[in-house]
């Protein structure tokens, strides 16, 4: 029997910004010099000219004239890359030169600098505690990224890196990582509208050489290679707890192998009524960053969203961006009083129950679970419970960055 691994945290899937800022409590008399303040600057550099662009942007009434700013000012990460490999070439023994180089791996999107970070991290940092702790978390920029040396920087780590506990963390990422790749591939060989507007999507942002490599791929034999890092996992490593969440093999088979929507995979079409009987189609929000959020007041940890869902409904103000939710509680009545009571401002689906249409149609292992999607429709990240807060923001970033970039190029968002 096929036994995926399910790990709420590795399921945050989705780009990292790893050791972003400094604690408030480190030495104030550090020098700058030192590799990981020099790291520490240098991304809080990043995030900083991106939250400066991001004010001015929306201040910004014309439109013609954002699409000009926007254009020219935008901080790409690419302008960074050069900064982040100084580090690595200058201090090649620290935590600092992982750090940058996962940072580069996590930000760099298609391009070709991400393979050569893959491949420094492959052959010199197979061994690196640092790797070892936080490579789960870079599958999905893997993924996304079509980098072909991904596959072997997870198994070299499997290979050399003397941890126990690293090694477990490699293989259930590459049990993911050639899951989420199958998933990928097929869409891209796709004939629908969603593979097509998918495969001019990579052509405008990545690589033609790597989009046609991907395409040569086997998704079949990418299933048969992720089957076996997950069973070699429950045989090694499945004492790595912390990592290791193992649902039962029921749920694991309602996640991956019946019809759950992968990453790189188009999102169903979801029509029907909002809580108050008005008609709602997902395909309206095409051109918009989408997030799904399968919520209930029934559940407590879809309870704990609601400050941090209001937040970011906020703070997207302005943004090519909608936050739909599709709700399974069962008294509607009672639910828009919570919603009133809980300012909650986000339309949502009405299900009636937790084994409604949608939630069946996406394979809904648990609430709340959220998916992020595309301009174009595509599935892009998803989370079985909460995401983590640094983590999301990154992600959510990036794609609203793709986002208004396709906007001010003009290129269609799909329909």
């Amino acid at each position: 029997m096929t036994m995926f691994l399910t790990l709420s945290k590795l399921l945050a899937v989705g780009l990292l910004v790893p050791t972003a800022l400094p604690d408030d409590n480190v030495n104030q008399h550090s020098t700058a010099n030192r590799p990981q303040e020099r790291y520490r600057a240098l991304v809080r550099e990043h995030q900083d000219a991106l939250s400066q662009f991001w004010q001015i942007y929306q201040a910004i009434r014309n439109a013609e004239a954002r699409r000009r700013f926007y254009n020219q000012r935008y901080p790409r990460a690419r302008l960074f890359i050069p900064k982040f490999t100084a580090i690595v070439d200058a201090a090649p023994h620290d935590d600092a030169a992982v750090d940058s180089l996962i940072w580069i791996v996590c930000n760099g999107g298609y391009d070709s600098a991400v393979d050569r970070a893959v491949v420094r991290l492959t052959q010199e940092y197979a061994a690196s505690p640092r790797l070892g702790e936080v490579i789960p978390r870079l599958v999905p920029s893997l993924v996304h990224s079509l980098s072909p040396s991904a596959e072997d920087l997870f198994r070299t780590v499997i290979e050399k890196n003397p941890d126990h506990a690293a090694k477990g963390r490699a293989c259930v990422a590459l049990a993911l990582y050639l899951k989420e790749e199958a998933a990928l591939v097929r869409s891209l060989k796709g004939d629908s509208p969603e593979a097509r507007h998918l495969r001019g999507y990579y052509l405008s942002e990545a690589d033609k050489v790597l989009l046609e490599k991907a395409m040569r791929k086997d998704p079949a034999e990418l299933d048969q290679d992720a089957v076996a890092a997950s069973e070699r996992t429950l045989k090694e490593f499945a004492d790595v707890a912390d990592y290791l969440q193992i649902l039962a093999p029921a749920a694991q088979a309602r996640l991956y192998d019946r019809g759950s929507p992968g990453i790189g995979t188009g999102a169903p079409h979801i029509k029907g009524e909002d809580i108050d009987g008005q008609p709602l189609d997902l395909l309206k929000f095409r051109g918009k960053v989408v997030m799904l959020l399968f919520w209930g007041d029934w559940s407590g940890p879809s309870r704990a969203t609601y400050p941090r869902m209001r937040a970011l409904v906020t703070r997207m103000n302005g943004k090519p961006f909608v936050l739909l939710g599709i709700n399974s509680d069962t008294d509607r009545g009672s639910l828009r009083q919570r919603i009133k009571q809980e300012n909650l401002p986000w339309r949502s689906w009405f299900e009636g129950s937790r084994a409604g249409p949608i939630a069946s149609q996406f394979k809904i292992p648990g609430w709340p679970t959220i998916y992020l999607v595309d301009p174009r429709g595509i599935v892009r990240h998803k989370w079985l419970g909460p995401p983590d807060g640094e983590m999301f923001d990154s992600i959510l970033d990036e794609l609203i960055e793709r986002a208004t970039r396709d906007s001010a190029a003009g290129l269609p968002a799909g329909g």
